[in-house]
Parts: structure tokens; C-alpha cells; sequence
């Protein structure tokens, strides 16, 4: 078997387990935790986390993060940052 498709072989199989994980999760805090900790592993990533427009939708708050630093406190207004510019 090639390296080729020994990496795409254990992608796929990352990518069942991802499905399977979440399919026996039914809270969404846990869902979200679980599809972060799913994508750090699924692209080798060191971290990642989720943001959240408020209310008035000029600010991404960070609900949650896996690696890394912890973020829950870290707030960005739109259009900064590379989150920001990116939800902006």
C-alpha cells in the first residue's frame, strides 16, 4: 500500500470515528467539545476552538477550546484578527 493511501486509508477511518462520536452525543456543549477534539485530531492540529457572534453581532466570544490556551475569556470584535476579518 502506498504512503498515498495509507494516509487517505486512516483519514477515512478518522472521519468514521468523528460520525460515530457524535452520533452517540445528544448535549451540545458535548458535541461541540467533541467535534473540536475530533478536528485537533482529524488535521494534527495543535489546537482549535469555536467562536460565537453576541447578540448585537459585532463581537466573537470563544465557547470553547481544545489545546492551547484557554480562550473562554477572549472576546474579538469583527473585522480584527483573523477570526474576526474572517466572520466579519
Amino acid at each position: 500500500m502506498t504512503v498515498q493511501a495509507q494516509q487517505t486509508r486512516l483519514r477515512l477511518e478518522n472521519l468514521i470515528e468523528i460520525i460515530r462520536l457524535m452520533m452517540e452525543t445528544d448535549e451540545p456543549d458535548k458535541l461541540l467539545r467533541t467535534i473540536l477534539e475530533s478536528a485537533v485530531r482529524f488535521f494534527s492540529a495543535e489546537a482549535c476552538s469555536i467562536a460565537l457572534l453576541d447578540k448585537e453581532g459585532r463581537h466573537l466570544s470563544f465557547a470553547f477550546s481544545v489545546g492551547g490556551a484557554d480562550v473562554k475569556e477572549f472576546r474579538i470584535d469583527l473585522g480584527h484578527g483573523i477570526v474576526g476579518w474572517g466572520a466579519h
